[in-house]
C-alpha cells in the first residue's frame, strides 16, 4: 500500500512539476481541483462509464488530500520518515485501496468488451455493475464529502444492487465455478471445499490468536524496524513535498 501511494503521489508531483507521465493508469489525473470536476447526472449514474468515472474521481479527491496531508505533516514533523508515517494510515492507504479498485474496474471493462458471448457479456455486464456499487457504497462517505454523489444516488445504487442481486443469484453456482477461488483465498472457513467447517473454524481461531501473539515474541519486527531506519537514512533528491520518495 505503501509503495503504490508512493506511486500515485509521484506522478501527482510530475504534474506539478509541468512534466507528462507515462502512466496509462492514471492518464485521467489532473491538477484541477476535485471540485470543479463535471459532476455525474442520477439519470446516467448507472452507466458503466459513469461508474468508472466516480472511482477515477475519488483517486482524483483522494490524492489532492493525501498530498495536502503530507505538506502539513514536513512542516511539522522532524524528518522525512515521521511525515510520511503520519500521513499514510488516515490519507495514503485509502488512496492506494481506491486505486487497487479503480484499476480492476477498468479491467474488468476490458474483458467485458471483448467478450463474444452474448450471454455472458450480459451477465459479466450485470457483475460489474453490483462490484462498482458495492465499492461505492462501502466508501459512501468519501463519495459524499467530496460531493460527487448525493443521497438521491445513494437511494438508487441500493435498489439497483437489490435488483442486480436478484437477476444474477441464478448465475452464483456457475460464477463461483468458473472464478474457482482457493480456500485461502475465499479465507473462511465456512466456504471451505471439503465441507469441514468445525475443525477449519477452530484451527482459524488459534492459529490467528497464536500468529498475533508470536508475531511479538519474536525478531522479526526487529528485522523490518532496522530496515526502515536504513531506508530513512537515504537522501532524497526530490525537493520539499516529494521529499518522502526514499531512494531504493
Amino acid at each position: 500500500l505503501q509503495q503504490c501511494s508512493k506511486f500515485i503521489i509521484g506522478v501527482y508531483i510530475q504534474l506539478m512539476q509541468g512534466d507528462t507521465p507515462q502512466t496509462l493508469t492514471l492518464n485521467f489525473l489532473t491538477l484541477d481541483p476535485y471540485t470543479e470536476l463535471k459532476r455525474i447526472k442520477l439519470e446516467n449514474c448507472m452507466d458503466p462509464k459513469a461508474l468508472r468515472q466516480l472511482l477515477e474521481y475519488r483517486i482524483q479527491y483522494l490524492v489532492q488530500i493525501a498530498f495536502e496531508s503530507l505538506q502539513e505533516n514536513l512542516s511539522s514533523s522532524q524528518n522525512q520518515f515521521e511525515a510520511w508515517n503520519k500521513t499514510v494510515p488516515q490519507d495514503m492507504k485509502p488512496l492506494a485501496l481506491a486505486y487497487g479498485d479503480m484499476y480492476i474496474g477498468t479491467e474488468f471493462l476490458k474483458i467485458i468488451k471483448v467478450c463474444s458471448d452474448k450471454n455472458l457479456k450480459g451477465i459479466l455486464k450485470k457483475l460489474y455493475d453490483l462490484w462498482a456499487i458495492n465499492v461505492i457504497l462501502k466508501d459512501l462517505g468519501t463519495f459524499v464529502i467530496a460531493g460527487f454523489i448525493t443521497g438521491e444516488f445513494v437511494k438508487v445504487y441500493k435498489e439497483k444492487m437489490a435488483e442486480l442481486c436478484s437477476q444474477l443469484k441464478d448465475e452464483v453456482v456457475s460464477l463461483i465455478d468458473a472464478i474457482a477461488p482457493p480456500d485461502n483465498i475465499i479465507g473462511s472457513p465456512f466456504a471451505a471445499s471439503d465441507g469441514d467447517m468445525y475443525n477449519k473454524f477452530l484451527v482459524s481461531v488459534w492459529t490467528v490468536s497464536y500468529t498475533h501473539l508470536r508475531a511479538h515474541e519474536t525478531g522479526r519486527n526487529l528485522v523490518c524496524r532496522l530496515l526502515l531506519e536504513k531506508k530513512k537514512s537515504h537522501q532524497c533528491l526530490i525537493p520539499q513535498c516529494s521529499a518522502f520518495l526514499f531512494s531504493q
